[in-house]
């Protein structure tokens, strides 16, 4: 597939490059193999040195690692002087440990990228750094409503009555893993609720076939959504600065802990009962290198290496350039910080 060819076959040929006295067995497997080998194999101590997986193909991710299959990597990061903890986002390493172990490496993420423009804010009253926290965002999303009250939230699902797109970008949490215990804080969960409530539309159709554009000048949504890919996000807002005359506003989604929930999209691991770690970890080290970050070019994934996120922007702006559309780098810079 397209992240295999962009992500871990690149990789590989970097690993042989670098070791040719290793041999690499490379296999892909279907998603019920995939399951498969997490259950039976992996724990039996007969799987793979290395395990690159999709987030979504693991049952719970945290269960996952609360089993004990898969090794604690922080030993190796640790002491690896050449891997830095400063050249990525933390929070990405941090939400994938538990009770500070880290069992897996993000490789590529989801982000709660959205896009509106400043008149869209200012025409309801909406400051735009009142999107930067979680009761603001939601209070931002209440007066677009009543301002534009035949509107839809996101363009991707809104149209059908699917709210699922506004808790999943907010990452409200309801377990936390180390203790063991259901957690629920009544009072932001409420205020999503009012929200969705507001949005939702029991009687929705399919959504109008419109572009992206178009929507947003005629005020069918109050935001675009872009999880995975900075080329899209560069084009449609230099399209809409260009030729819709609105100034285009990108932001992330924030979630009520401070922060913004990035939803893991690839991710490594090396199995507890690997007999090769030490090549499990030089693979999984290149897996996190800004040949092979940068290489995805954020077309099925976000990268982690900040500087490879830089990258993958200039280069969509570039692209937008050969378009002639008029795009600079520093327009992208307040988003990139956010990251």
């Amino acid at each position: 597939s397209g992240m295999l060819n962009q992500t871990m076959n690149p990789a590989i040929k970097i690993f042989e490059e670098m070791y040719p006295h290793i041999n690499v067995d490379y296999r892909v497997l279907s998603e019920t193999e995939h399951e498969k080998l997490l259950r039976t194999e992996i724990p039996a101590g007969t799987g793979p040195d290395l395990v690159f997986s999709y987030g979504i193909e693991l049952p719970d991710i945290y269960k996952t690692m609360a089993t004990g299959v898969f090794c604690d990597l922080n030993p190796y990061l640790h002491k690896d002087e050449e891997f830095r903890f400063d050249e990525y986002i933390q929070g990405v390493f941090t939400g994938s440990q538990i009770e500070g172990r880290q069992y897996m490496a993000p490789v590529q993420v989801k982000m709660p990228v959205v896009l509106t423009t400043v008149e869209i804010l200012e025409e309801s009253g909406i400051k735009p750094e009142q999107l930067d926290t979680y009761e603001g965002f939601l209070d931002a999303c209440a007066a677009f409503k009543n301002n534009n009250p035949d509107s839809d939230l996101f363009d991707f699902n809104a149209g059908e009555g699917f709210l699922i797109d506004l808790y999943d970008l907010c990452g409200l949490n309801f377990i936390d893993y180390a203790a063991n215990t259901i957690v629920m804080d009544k009072e932001k969960l409420n205020k999503l609720a009012d929200v969705s409530r507001l949005y939702y539309n029991p009687n929705a159709g399919e959504p109008a076939v419109d572009g992206a554009l178009s929507s947003f000048i005629n005020r069918k949504y109050m935001f675009r959504s872009y999880p995975t890919n900075s080329f899209l996000m560069v084009n449609d807002s230099a399209a809409i600065k260009n030729f819709g005359n609105e100034t285009p506003y990108l932001t992330l989604v924030p979630d009520p802990y401070g922060g913004t929930t990035a939803n893991l999209m690839t991710s490594a691991a090396i199995p507890e009962g690997s007999p090769n770690k030490l090549n499990a970890y030089r693979l999984l080290k290149i897996l996190l290198s800004e040949d092979v970050q940068y290489g995805s070019n954020a077309f099925l994934g976000i990268p982690i290496h900040l500087e490879s996120i830089r990258k993958n922007f200039a280069s969509s702006v570039e692209r937008n350039r050969a378009l002639e559309l008029n795009v600079a780098e520093e327009d992208y810079e307040p988003l990139i910080e956010k990251f």
